[in-house]
C-alpha cells in the first residue's frame, strides 16, 4: 500500500493488540509502516494504572475541598471583621450624635451667657465703672 504526499493514521484493534498503520511523507514522497503495538496483556498494569488515576482525582478532590474550607474560613473571619466594624462604626455614629447635641447645647449657652452680659453692662452707663490706673511704684 502507498499514500503519495498525504500524512495518515489508522488503527484497527485485534484481540492481540492494535495493528496501525502510519504514513508519513518523506522528500515528496510516503513512506508505508505497518507496526503492532501491544497492549499490555497483564490486567495489573492496567487496574494499577486506573488506581494511581482515582489516587489523583481523589487527592485533586481533597486539594479542592481544603481550599474551599480554607476560602469559608477566610470569609467567615472576613464577615466577623466586618460585623465588628459595623457595630463600631454605629457605635461612633451614636458617640458623633451626643457630641453635636452637646455642642449645641453649649453654643447655646455661650449665647445665652453672652446675651446676659450684654444686656448687664449695657443698661449701666459708660462712665459708672471708669477705669482705674494702678500707681505702681511712684
Amino acid at each position: 500500500m502507498r499514500i503519495v504526499e498525504a500524512e495518515a493514521f489508522s488503527a484497527t484493534c485485534f484481540d492481540d493488540g492494535v495493528r496501525a498503520v502510519f504514513a508519513v511523507p518523506v522528500s515528496g514522497r510516503s513512506f508505508v509502516s505497518d507496526q503492532v503495538i501491544q497492549f499490555p496483556s497483564h490486567h495489573e498494569t492496567l487496574d494499577r494504572t486506573g488506581q494511581e488515576v482515582l489516587a489523583k482525582l481523589q487527592r485533586a478532590a481533597s486539594i479542592a475541598e481544603q481550599n474551599t474550607q480554607h476560602a469559608v474560613a477566610l470569609a467567615h473571619q472576613a464577615s466577623m471583621q466586618l460585623r465588628v466594624a459595623e457595630d463600631k462604626i454605629v457605635r461612633l455614629e451614636h458617640e458623633l450624635l451626643s457630641y453635636k447635641e452637646r455642642a449645641e447645647r453649649a453654643e447655646g449657652w455661650l449665647q445665652r451667657i453672652s446675651q446676659e452680659i450684654e444686656q448687664s453692662f449695657s443698661s449701666r452707663q459708660p462712665d459708672a465703672y471708669p477705669p482705674r490706673r494702678l500707681n505702681i511704684g511712684r
